[in-house]
C-alpha cells in the first residue's frame, strides 16, 4: 500500500485522483441519501420527490444560518448540494478526497474490529470517459431532478468554493445523474469498458485497498504524527472533541 501512496504522492497528476476511506470494507460506495432509500426500499419516483422536498427545505432556510458571502457564490443546484453535504444533510453526492493520507484516516478511525478500505480512481480519466459517452454535466444541470431523464453517468466535481472543513479534507465529490445509480458499479464498468485488459493497473480502474483491522490503531497513530487527526480535519469545537476521543482510544491501545 505504501508503494501505491508513493506513486500517488509524486505522480505529476496527483491532484486528479479521487480517494475515499471507509471504515468497513464491506460497505459499498453509496451516498448518504441513497442509503436511506435502499434501507427502506423506497421506489424511484418517491425517492425523487423526497430529494426535491429536502433540497427546497434547505434552500429556503439556508439564509438564516449560512453567511451571505457564501450564499452569494452559489447558483447551480449541484453547488447547493455541496453546501447541504457540508451541513450534514443527506444528498446524492459522494465525498472523496485528493489526499491518500486523509483517505486512510477515514478508513481507520472507526470500526476497529472491521477491515477498512480505501477506494481510488483517476478522476481525470473518468471525466474524459463520461464526456465522451454522455456529454458535459453542465448540459444536464437543468434536469437533474427529472427522474425520467436520469442516465447512468457519474461526474467527478470540485466545489466552486471551499468551506474550512472541505479545504482541510481536500474534498471533492462524485455526482450521479441517476439518483439511485450505483457509483461503484457505474465507475467500475466505465473503466472496464475502456480498459478491458487493465490487469489491475492503478490508473486504469476503480481500485480498492483493504486495511486489516489489526493495523488500524497503528495507522491512526502514525497519521497523528503527520498532524492528520480529527482536530485538523474537522476545524472547530466538534473536531477538538473528536480529537480528544481519539486520544482516549490511542491511550487505551498503547496502555499508557
Amino acid at each position: 500500500m505504501l508503494e501505491i501512496f508513493d506513486v500517488l504522492c509524486i505522480h505529476q497528476d496527483r491532484n486528479l485522483w479521487n480517494l475515499r476511506g471507509q471504515a468497513d470494507e464491506s460497505w459499498h460506495l453509496t451516498p448518504s441519501l441513497v442509503r436511506y432509500f435502499e434501507r427502506e426500499e423506497v421506489p424511484s419516483p418517491k425517492a425523487h420527490g423526497i430529494e426535491i422536498s429536502t433540497f427546497r427545505e434547505f434552500q429556503t432556510q439556508a439564509h438564516l444560518y449560512v453567511p451571505h458571502t457564501v450564499l452569494e457564490q452559489i447558483s447551480a443546484d449541484v453547488s447547493w448540494m455541496m453546501l447541504m453535504q457540508h451541513y450534514s444533510c443527506p444528498t446524492r453526492l459522494l465525498d472523496w478526497t485528493q489526499s491518500p493520507f486523509i483517505a486512510t484516516y477515514f478508513a481507520v478511525e472507526q470500526c476497529v474490529d472491521e477491515d477498512g478500505a480505501i477506494w481510488l480512481f483517476n478522476s481525470s480519466r473518468l471525466d474524459t470517459l463520461m464526456l465522451q459517452k454522455y456529454g458535459h454535466l453542465k448540459d444536464r444541470i437543468d434536469r437533474i431532478f427529472d427522474h425520467e431523464y436520469a442516465i447512468p453517468a457519474i461526474y467527478p466535481i470540485l466545489g466552486a468554493i471551499h468551506t474550512e472543513r472541505s479545504a482541510a479534507q481536500q474534498g471533492s465529490y462524485t455526482f450521479c445523474c441517476s439518483l439511485v445509480g450505483s457509483h461503484e458499479k457505474i465507475i467500475d464498468e466505465c473503466f472496464a469498458e475502456k480498459f478491458p485488459n487493465a490487469n489491475g493497473a492503478v490508473d486504469k480502474r476503480l481500485n480498492k485497498i483493504i486495511i486489516p483491522a489489526r493495523l488500524k490503531n497503528e495507522f491512526l497513530a502514525r497519521l497523528g504524527t503527520m498532524n492528520i487527526n480529527a482536530r485538523t480535519l474537522f476545524p472547530g469545537a466538534d473536531g477538538l472533541g473528536r480529537s480528544a476521543a481519539e486520544l482516549v482510544k490511542q491511550r487505551v491501545w498503547t496502555g499508557n
